[in-house]
């Protein structure tokens, strides 16, 4: 059981920070592509976006299965840290850091 959680959540946690970088990559792509008028209003394009907030889902699955095994080992403490870390990317601006 501590096996299938441990790899729950390291699967979605992974899956949550690549589709969250990708993302963030398209979003700085098009800070870099757009006219000076565009990128003073980019706030607004980038509520096109918005969508990169589901896969807060995925990263909150693999939290919630990583605290269960949390006090199990060192592998489970490391699957939280990374959990932590792909809320915490999706809730930054992140794609500010590429451009």
């Amino acid at each position: 059981m501590k096996k299938k959680l441990l790899l729950i959540s390291c699967s979605s946690s992974s899956i949550s920070v690549v589709i969250t970088v990708a993302i963030n990559l398209v979003i700085a792509n098009r800070y870099l592509t757009a006219d000076n008028k565009t990128r003073a209003l980019f706030g607004i394009v980038e509520t096109g976006f918005l969508y990169k907030y589901y896969f807060v889902i995925l990263a909150l699955t693999g939290l919630i299965s990583s605290l269960f095994i949390f006090n199990t080992g060192r592998a489970a403490k490391i699957a939280t840290l990374f959990s932590l870390l792909s809320i915490l990317l999706i809730f930054t601006g992140v794609w500010r850091w590429f451009v």
